[in-house]
């Protein structure tokens, strides 16, 4: 019976603690809730003199501390100005000994020249009219690859790839067939094959086979059968089982669309390459940065890796074209004849400085960013100060434009518009507070 009597001593005596807890918690938050949720009667009349200088709407008619941050009351020497009573205004009060103590920097908002400059990247393009993209003509195997990898340098004549097809072999012993009949007719017309020279029949046949030969000639030619090629069947009058393609001209490899062994159709893309020298400089901007853009904005583009490689441009934002997909604008800058710094594929680092403007501007520190929008504190007559949105431009250096929300003449806070903003918040919530006790207790 010892040990159940000592248990039931242990849990009184948890539940008598408990209790206490409760009881103590209980008295906490109702001391808590009469010292700082309901002010004092005396604080919440209007009319009174003394005043909090943080939270200007606690106001007394004797000494005493403020409930909010237990700063002393201050008396006024003057009634309270109308924007203390008015319960909508956001604006927060600030005695001079307290801006100084902040640490309180305004600068007036005047209309200055303005010239904005805006980062992009740009990538080389190639010239198009010197692009080539190389298609069989024939179905047939790749047997080698001249090239392979992109970026890979060519030039003129060099073997791009090499294709076995018979088709091309048909095409060739067609060839050597009119050639042979061509050496035929010269021998018959000759007199050494038996015919007279006089008879008019070889002529005639000559000039049909001469046009046949012209046309297999062409065909050739045109499935990309390199003349050396065609010359070597007319001299050795042999077949090549493998055909190469050779490059027209030097240029950078931009795509390979075959390997060796694969089988390869009509228009099926095995190599493209394109000029080796760059014909434009493409760049990217939102839709935001071209409606800002005037013609003849200078732009300068350099290297990543050599910013002494460089090249200046002039822009004309009539020639952009806009992407449906992605809502952007895509920008060609024509570059100077004979600029071989930059290969087609580069990309390049770019910078656009617009004409100078006259516009309003701010210094960028002054703003304060939100997910609400941009905002600024303004300081308004006799050390009052509120929170303005303003609608924001380009940015320039240390410098932003506005659009919107700002005068000239008026004064921004450039130092200490932190605190003055969270002060802001923390008043506005207090007097919403205070309303609402006000029309509870006023309530029957």
């Amino acid at each position: 019976m010892a040990p159940r009597k000592l248990r039931f001593r242990f849990l009184a005596a948890g539940t008598l603690v408990s209790g206490i807890a409760v009881m103590a918690a209980v008295f906490a938050v109702q001391s808590h809730h009469e010292r700082v949720e309901t002010p004092p009667a005396a604080y919440a009349d209007e009319s009174g003199v003394w005043y909090c200088p943080m939270h200007t709407h606690v106001t007394s008619d004797h000494e005493g501390s403020c409930p909010v941050c237990g700063m002393k009351l201050v008396k006024r020497s003057e009634p309270a100005p109308s924007a203390h009573m008015d319960e909508n205004m956001d604006d927060v009060f600030v005695t001079p000994q307290m801006q100084e103590r902040l640490g309180l920097v305004m600068e007036s908002v005047e209309q200055s020249d303005f010239s904005p400059a805006v980062d992009v990247a740009a990538e080389v393009v190639a010239d198009e009219s010197r692009a080539v993209t190389l298609s069989p003509k024939v179905e047939g195997w790749i047997e080698r690859l001249g090239v392979s990898v992109v970026g890979q340098a060519v030039r003129a004549g060099q073997v791009l790839y090499e294709i076995y097809s018979p088709e091309l072999q048909e095409r060739e012993k067609g060839y050597i067939d009119l050639l042979t009949r061509r050496d035929s007719l010269l021998e018959a017309k000759s007199g050494t094959g038996g015919m007279s020279v006089g008879n008019s029949q070889p002529d005639l046949m000559l000039a049909s086979v001469a046009r046949e030969r012209y046309r297999a000639r062409t065909r050739l030619l045109a499935a990309d059968v390199p003349a050396s090629v065609v010359d070597d069947l007319e001299r050795f009058r042999r077949v090549h089982d493998v055909i190469p393609v050779l490059a027209a001209h030097d240029g950078v490899v931009t795509a390979i669309g075959a390997r060796e062994g694969a089988f390869v159709r009509p228009g099926e893309i095995v190599v493209s390459y394109a000029d080796r020298h760059a014909a434009w400089a493409e760049i990217i901007l939102t839709p935001d940065v071209l409606g800002r853009l005037r013609s003849g904005d200078e732009l300068e583009l350099h290297s990543t890796l050599n910013r002494e490689a460089s090249v200046k441009a002039r822009l004309d934002p009539a020639l952009a074209v806009m992407d449906a997909t992605s809502r952007t604008a895509r920008l060609r800058v024509p570059l100077a004849a004979g600029t071989t710094r930059f290969l087609p594929g580069t990309i390049l680092e770019g910078r656009i400085r617009m004409q100078s403007r006259r516009v309003l501007t701010i210094p960028v520190d002054s703003v304060l960013r939100t997910g609400q929008g941009d905002f600024v504190i303004v300081s308004e007559s006799e050390n009052h100060f509120r929170q303005a949105q303003v609608h924001l431009g380009m940015e320039s250096g240390d410098r932003v434009e506005v659009i919107d929300g700002l005068s000239p003449g008026q004064a921004v806070v450039t130092n200490g518009q932190f605190m003055l903003s969270a002060e802001s918040s923390l008043q506005s919530s207090w007097r919403r507070f205070a309303a609402a006790e006000r029309s509870t207790s006023r309530s029957p």
